[in-house]
């Protein structure tokens, strides 16, 4: 006897059925009347003489043509879904199956632990994901948060320089974020004028910077006494350049869907003052009364920050508008065009995530830890299955954290 299939499934072969009837029917009637204007002569001035015959066929063959690439398109979509739904309850049918062993209560960190004793890592795991963590709080966010306040200090200075000659100095906004980092004068913070990225942009403009000239210009020794000209072109060389960094080092605090970059360079910076992330917290309401849905829990933020990493070392034009997030993590059920990638599965909100690799799903821990889990064993399978490469980037260097 057939098992009962999914209810997804049977709609998406009921759906497949209806079209593959109408386009039966269609080739049939096409077929009829292709015969009949082709080799059966109408009668002149007959309701179905040629003039009405050949627009009918004609209508009929486009109608047939349309139906048959919606056929196919929808198969190969249907054929897709199918799996996907197929691979999924496997992998659930299977966790459950786990979970309920010999009708035994089983904590998921237990079956976490089984989990990975089978996969041969469970002595590592937890060196991991303490690598993991010491690498956020020594190495990347310190890394973040003094390049930010460099570039911003070599912008703001710039940008005194270049509107010297205006009503008032300009300041970038975002300088004001970053309370931490640096101290702003009486009049920086009362007097300046505040600029965004754009306005600073139009500036450029306004300078009539010209990226290859202005390269020319910064080579040449000029044999007037006192043009400026090569010195200016450096400046201009130089304001395009921070600006550039700043649109890349500002993406890596603008959470998706949130709007608190302030809030994400503080509490950036509350993580970091600790020995291995001693202040983080999953979930951040329980004890944390100033954290609202408004502003991003740790697990995003630092998830963020790693996913935009690796955003960045795969961008071959330092191009800040590059984004390949799509093929470092998924909110999608696992399916076939998952079978040659590694990648981030992110199963809710807070987040949590799995790894996909292949036609597998390894489960990290579902604790405080589960970020430092996912990005070890992310880091573990590329190692294994991409020799060492994800995309174009060479993660060797990363490779220390699981060793």
């Amino acid at each position: 006897m057939n098992p009962t299939p999914h209810p997804k499934i049977q709609k998406i072969r009921d759906y497949q059925e209806k079209n593959r009837i109408i386009l039966i029917g269609l080739v049939t009637v096409t077929i009829i009347l292709v015969t009949d204007l082709l080799y059966l002569a109408p009668k002149k001035g007959s309701m179905f003489g040629t003039n009405f015959m050949a627009p009918l066929t004609l209508a009929c063959v486009v109608m047939t043509g349309a139906m048959t690439i919606k056929y196919i398109n929808s198969d190969l979509e249907a054929n897709k879904a199918i799996n996907s739904i197929n691979y999924a309850q496997i992998h659930y049918e299977n966790k459950e199956i786990i979970e309920n062993q010999e009708q035994v209560i089983i904590s998921h960190s237990q079956v976490v632990e089984e989990w990975m004793k089978k996969k041969g890592i469970d002595m590592k795991i937890r060196q991991w994901i303490m690598n993991v963590r010491q690498w956020y709080s020594k190495e990347l966010i310190p890394y973040i948060l003094n390049s930010n306040v460099e570039n911003i200090m070599q912008l703001n200075k710039l940008l005194k320089e270049f509107t010297k000659k205006c009503e008032k100095h300009w300041i970038y906004e975002g300088s004001f974020d970053d309370i931490k980092g640096f101290e702003l004068t009486h009049d920086e913070k009362t007097v300046y004028k505040r600029v965004s990225i754009r306005d600073i942009q139009d500036l450029i403009k306004d300078l009539k910077f010209n990226y290859t000239l202005d390269l020319e210009l910064s080579k040449k020794e000029s044999a007037i006494p006192g043009d400026s000209s090569k010195e200016e072109a450096l400046k201009r060389l130089q304001l395009a350049d921070i600006v550039r960094q700043r649109l890349l080092l500002d993406n890596f605090f603008e959470i998706p869907t949130f709007n608190c970059r302030n809030f994400v360079i503080s509490r950036l910076y509350t993580l970091s003052s600790t020995l291995s992330l001693k202040d983080y917290q999953a979930s951040p309401a329980v004890s944390d009364n100033s954290w609202t849905s408004r502003k991003p829990s740790d697990p995003q933020i630092l998830s963020h920050l790693f996913f935009r990493l690796l955003n960045n070392l795969n961008n071959p034009t330092v191009d800040p508008n590059f984004n390949m997030f799509s093929e470092i993590v998924t909110e999608a059920p696992p399916s076939s065009m998952h079978i040659s990638k590694v990648l981030f599965y992110q199963t809710s909100r807070i987040p949590t995530f799995e790894i996909l690799s292949g036609s597998e799903i390894w489960t990290p821990h579902k604790d405080s830890d589960n970020l430092f889990s996912a990005i070890a064993l992310f880091l573990y399978h590329v190692q294994q299955k991409n020799n060492g490469y994800f995309y174009s980037m060479d993660c060797r260097d990363f490779f220390k954290l699981i060793y």
